[in-house]
């Protein structure tokens, strides 16, 4: 209802109708201001209509993050930026480290005893550990050669088709490492190796080498009668391992010794030692073993 719809008594004056004007003016609302805020808070419950489904709060506004998310999201991204820039010094020092290393020349020899007896000591303390590390690498290959050939001629007299099998299991070998672009002395070193690993691990278990590397030549496809035993002669690399083998099984697995076993070189010092290990390592570089690198 407006002024307009009134009927006083009397009819007012130009300013009672200014005057009322500009009251009303003053106590009327904006176009759409009223409208919009019963629409606003009308609107309010609808906007938090799918998070009241969950907690059952229709106050909680979802349209907005909240400022402690956003506390947190920061926190941790800032944490992460500062493990990464971390992470990175440390590789940058490290490779400086490396670096540094590369640069400083190779020592020419040991140091000498007069001038620096400490660093004498510590060499020699170096190597002595390097060589007990060779002469326990040695023995190890020797056991496991000498057990693995036993085994073989064990197994050998109970399948005939041994020999076979042993064939198409190094042959597929030989013939994959040749399709992948390995020359013949690299393959023959791994070829080496890996028959080593299959004795070793099947010792280790407990089980027969020789029997394993039948199993798993079986597995590769070998089947009695049908071996690759043929490509054996014509492949130069499976001719020099099958040849090497056999020269290992005929002389029983057993190197020659030297004067000294590695026990007994182990515990002597010195000159003698330096003596004994030279000769050592000459009378191993004689013998033919399953494992020996041609």
């Amino acid at each position: 209802m407006s002024m307009f719809d009134q009927k006083p008594g009397g009819e007012p004056s130009a300013e009672a109708e200014l005057a009322t004007l500009q009251a009303e003016a003053t106590q009327q609302p904006e176009p759409g201001s009223d409208s919009a805020q019963h629409d606003g808070s009308a609107a309010a419950p609808d906007a938090v209509e799918p998070e009241a489904g969950n907690d059952g709060d229709p106050g909680d506004d979802t349209r907005q993050v909240p400022l402690s998310a956003l506390k947190l999201e920061r926190s941790k991204r800032r944490a992460l930026e500062e493990r990464l820039t971390a992470f990175n010094e440390q590789m940058e020092a490290l490779a400086h480290q490396h670096q540094q290393a590369q640069m400083q020349p190779p020592q020419e020899g040991p140091p000498d005893p007069e001038h620096d007896p400490i660093g004498a000591l510590r060499y020699e303390r170096q190597q002595r550990e390097h060589l007990q590390h060779y002469l326990q690498s040695q023995a190890l290959e020797q056991r496991v050669a000498q057990d693995y050939v036993a085994d073989a001629q064990r197994f050998a007299a109970q399948t005939p088709d041994f020999a076979d099998a042993y064939n198409h299991l190094f042959a597929g070998r030989v013939a994959e490492l040749r399709a992948q672009g390995w020359h013949d002395d690299a393959i023959r070193g791994q070829v080496q190796r890996e028959e080593f690993n299959i004795a070793l691990g099947a010792l280790r278990a407990g089980r027969s080498p020789a029997q394993q590397a039948y199993e798993l030549a079986k597995a590769r496809g070998y089947a009695r009668g049908a071996g690759r035993a043929a490509s054996a002669s014509t492949d130069p690399t499976l001719a020099a391992l099958k040849a090497r083998a056999a020269a290992s099984i005929s002389e029983g697995g057993t190197p020659p010794r030297s004067n000294l076993s590695l026990e007994e070189i182990g515990r002597l010092s010195g000159p003698a030692f330096d003596a004994a290990f030279e000769r050592y390592t000459r009378a191993q570089g004689k013998r033919s073993s399953l494992f020996r690198n041609d």
